[in-house]
């Protein structure tokens, strides 16, 4: 049996959902997928896997030390032109 991780379950718990954050991306199948695209975790594979990758599965990178959450921009209402 596999323990989790309590300071990253905390993290987790803090963090608000990957729905919501700039870097995250969706993809389609028989699922939906929430795909992450932050620079810090592609930065940490890449030196220590010296493997390129695109983008990562949300639920490998949320609550790690390289998450960097951050909120997106709220969507214009229809009318409002500002």
């Amino acid at each position: 049996m596999k323990l989790k991780n309590p300071i990253r379950e905390i993290r987790k718990a803090m963090t608000p959902p990957c729905t919501q954050c700039v870097h995250s991306r969706f993809k389609a199948f028989n699922s939906v997928t929430i795909l992450c695209k932050c620079g810090a975790y592609l930065d940490h594979v890449e030196r220590t896997c010296c493997e390129r990758y695109d983008n990562f599965v949300a639920r490998d990178v949320r609550g790690t030390r390289w998450c960097r959450f951050e909120q997106k921009p709220p969507k214009a209402e229809d009318g409002d032109e500002s």
